[in-house]
């Protein structure tokens, strides 16, 4: 008898629920076995409203530690947007370098300089990932240094909302993309380079420069089948007014690449950028530039090829006499740019890229003045561990970079506008996020040769 009793007290859910049912069935089987009186009968009934009353108050507890532990479950997946899920990624990066340069060489250094674009300083970027209908995706950046504020010479910066994008999969073969603010190039195309995101200057990560040329606004379109795709986009940046002295050209531009994918490990695309690039109003000119107008607001005039409502200053090839073979007028420059890349992997983690780049105008019309642009990259990047990274190629100066270099310094007609940089680096994971990128650099910039050593950290969250 006392062996089934036990045994019925353990089928009771948990301890406190167990032994308070218990009680009551000991005192109603003491109750049963006395005589029926009025006595016992109230007994039972102050038993029952008790019971009840109890089993009410663990109901409502109950209730309350589900809805906590689901609303601890859903913070740890992502916060909720109208069903969609939103996932959050932080970097913090910095990094310095140290320069060896000869005093009479300053003239090249600054070229030097603003062809690599080297990484330095500190950035701290956080990024909202939002998905929409599974395959649709928000992506919204807020960042905090050189990159909002486009200034080799400043350490930090507020945060600021640097990029809105929107990527709409409408299905299997078709996606269309809109960019309202930060957009760049590899947001509608692909960029072909192994040192994307790890490079420790501005060149090596880019890619083919006419990439460079893509920024602002865009919208886009991408047709993928099997082995090829084919993208094109719409570039419209310079909103806003311009700073007295500025130099920043207004970019109007459209994109196009044929990718081609023969194997799973090699990829082949072919680009052209078509662009416009117009001229900095003068800071005493009293004309209205349409880029001055507002922000998001369009004008005639961004698309005929002219950059104001009136007189403006312009870029005199007789002025510049050494700025490159460019298609110019009194609005501003307009170029077109074609590019082929590449990239395999090999040996598991291992990749090899390159591309090389060329502007119609200096090949078509003047072949004794090609300026063509190349890089050749070897990277290696375990999840793990130690990386390395590997770059070598030639670059050359903006219009508006030389522009600004020769009103510094005036042209002699040995200015160089072409430059060869090697970069080298090891990329060492920490652990935890954590990653040191110790590296040299060695510029030559005509006849100077500049050194350089750079380190830089990254955190991610």
């Amino acid at each position: 008898m006392e062996q089934n009793k036990s045994q019925n007290e353990c089928k009771w859910p948990g301890p406190v629920v167990g032994n308070f049912l218990n009680k009551i069935c000991q005192q109603a089987k003491a109750l049963i076995q006395r005589p029926s009186t009025p006595e016992a009968i109230a007994i039972l009934k102050r038993l029952q409203r008790e019971a009840f009353l109890d089993l009410m108050k663990m109901r409502d507890k109950l209730e309350i530690i589900e809805k906590r532990s689901t609303h601890h479950a859903s913070n740890n997946q992502g916060s909720s947007l109208g069903g969609a899920k939103t996932q959050f990624k932080g970097d913090v990066k910095t990094g310095g370098a140290f320069i060896l340069m000869e005093p009479e060489s300053s003239q090249q250094l600054y070229s030097s300089l603003g062809q690599a674009r080297m990484k330095t300083g500190i950035e701290v970027k956080f990024t909202f990932e939002t998905f929409f209908r599974e395959r649709d995706l928000l992506v919204t950046e807020c960042v905090a240094g050189q990159s909002c504020t486009n200034d080799r010479n400043v350490v930090g910066g507020p945060f600021t909302l640097s990029k809105v994008l929107y990527s709409a999969h409408i299905n299997d073969y078709l996606s269309l993309s809109v960019v309202p603010l930060g957009a760049k190039g590899k947001d509608i195309a692909a960029s072909l380079n192994p040192l994307q995101d790890h490079a420790l200057t501005g060149f090596s990560d880019t890619g083919p420069d006419l990439f460079r040329h893509c920024q602002g606004s865009a919208i886009g379109a991408t047709i993928k089948g099997p082995k090829l795709a084919i993208s094109a986009g719409k570039y419209l940046s310079g909103w806003g007014a311009h700073p007295s002295g500025s130099a920043s050209a207004v970019c109007s531009g459209t994109l196009g690449q044929v990718l081609f994918q023969p194997l799973e490990s090699t990829i082949f695309a072919f680009s052209g950028l078509n662009g416009y690039l117009q001229s900095p109003p003068h800071p005493l000119s009293k004309a209205l530039d349409w880029s001055e107008i507002g922000t998001l607001i369009f004008s005639n005039a961004c698309f005929k090829g002219t950059n104001s409502l009136g007189a403006s200053s312009s870029i005199s090839s007789a002025q510049y006499p050494s700025l490159p073979s460019l298609n110019s007028n009194s609005k501003g420059i307009s170029t077109q740019l074609v590019a082929f890349s590449a990239e395999t992997e090999f040996n598991e983690s291992m990749q090899i890229g390159g591309w090389l780049q060329a502007d119609r105008e200096d090949w078509l019309c003047r072949a004794g003045t090609k300026s063509s642009q190349w890089a050749l990259c070897l990277s290696k990047f375990p999840e793990n561990g130690f990386g390395w990274g590997l770059s070598i190629g030639k670059s050359r100066e903006e219009p508006f970079s030389m522009q600004r270099s020769q009103e510094l310094h005036p042209p002699d007609g040995k200015h160089p506008v072409s430059q060869i940089l090697l970069e080298a680096f090891a990329k060492i994971h920490c652990g935890k996020g954590f990653t040191l990128q110790p590296g040299l650099l060695y510029m030559t910039n005509g006849n100077a040769r500049t050194p350089a050593l750079m380190l830089r950290a990254s955190w991610s969250l």
